[in-house]
């Protein structure tokens, strides 16, 4: 039996909207392969990155324990135990700083693979604020910039520990770092329901056009000198705050400085299902 194939027409209108089509899967094909690619440069940029910064810190780490080392063969040396006490308390340092690295860095892997848990309990966060001033005193002598501290004696709160000394960290030592030798101002008020932590700075500023992308991963200030930061630090306060039900907002204009406000609840309710995964990537709060 013979078959009979009924042959549609097509209309110039048809072949428009498949040409039109195809062009809308090429674009976004090629959307897409441009976002894969910048993805890999993130990540070779980040590795290198990574890599510099955390070599730097054990090459002076290797350098004070040959001191030390020299300190100890000398039978000369008058001053022999003032000279150890002194590089101990360098070493100290260069390792906190490096642990504090290497901390960054796993806090991000596990944000990205979304692996977080938090573990919320009873703190002060102005204890830990305190503590952390002091142990960027190093710096902020280095940079020149003097500190106005508005900070009361205790303030309490259910917070995760960790989570909670990466944001202080991160957010002085930005302020530090494009502070400018200028003036920085630290000030800590909470209520009955929430805690506000705010570090302003009157350094390089952010252009406005810039603002919504600074917390974006990978990004670093217009200022930032070559293998300094590993671009991820904003990005990381901004994932912990969210996490612990708070919120961060940024003023800030070109020329004018910036400042960061951090808010978190005091009570654990309003944490109590603390998310597993990292949340999804969005703008962050601007004010104008």
């Amino acid at each position: 039996m013979a078959h009979i194939v009924e042959r549609q027409s097509v209309t110039p209108q048809d072949s428009k909207r498949r040409r039109a089509g195809s062009r809308d899967e090429l674009t976004e094909l090629r959307r897409q392969n441009a976002e894969l690619a910048e993805g890999i440069s993130a990540r070779d940029r980040f590795i290198s990155v990574a890599a510099h910064e955390l070599r730097n810190p054990m090459t002076s780490m290797f350098l004070r324990v040959q001191q030390l080392v020299n300190i100890v063969q000398s039978s000369t040396d008058a001053d022999k135990h003032g000279r150890m006490s002194r590089e101990l308390a360098r070493l100290e340092q260069l390792m906190t700083h490096y642990i504090k690295r290497a901390t960054m860095l796993l806090e991000f892997s596990r944000f990205a693979a979304g692996k977080i848990r938090l573990d919320p309990e009873p703190i002060d966060f102005a204890k830990f604020l305190r503590s952390a001033i002091e142990e960027l005193t190093p710096a902020v002598q280095h940079t020149g910039s003097p500190l106005s501290l508005d900070i009361p004696a205790e303030v309490h709160g259910v917070w995760d520990r960790l989570a909670i000394e990466q944001i202080i960290d991160n957010v002085l030592s930005n302020a530090i770092k494009f502070g400018e030798g200028r003036p920085i101002e630290i000030a800590l008020r909470s209520t009955e329901e929430t805690m506000s932590f705010r570090v302003r700075d009157h350094g390089m500023g952010i252009a406005k056009a810039d603002q919504p992308h600074i917390f974006e991963r990978f990004r670093r200030g217009q200022g930032a000198q070559p293998h300094i930061g590993f671009g991820v630090g904003l990005w990381l306060v901004r994932q912990l705050v969210r996490a612990m039900g708070g919120r961060i907002d940024l003023v800030s204009a070109s020329g004018a400085g910036s400042t960061f406000t951090i808010t978190l609840p005091l009570a654990p309710n309003s944490h109590a299902d603390l998310p597993k995964r990292a949340l999804p990537e969005d703008r962050p709060r601007l004010n104008d």
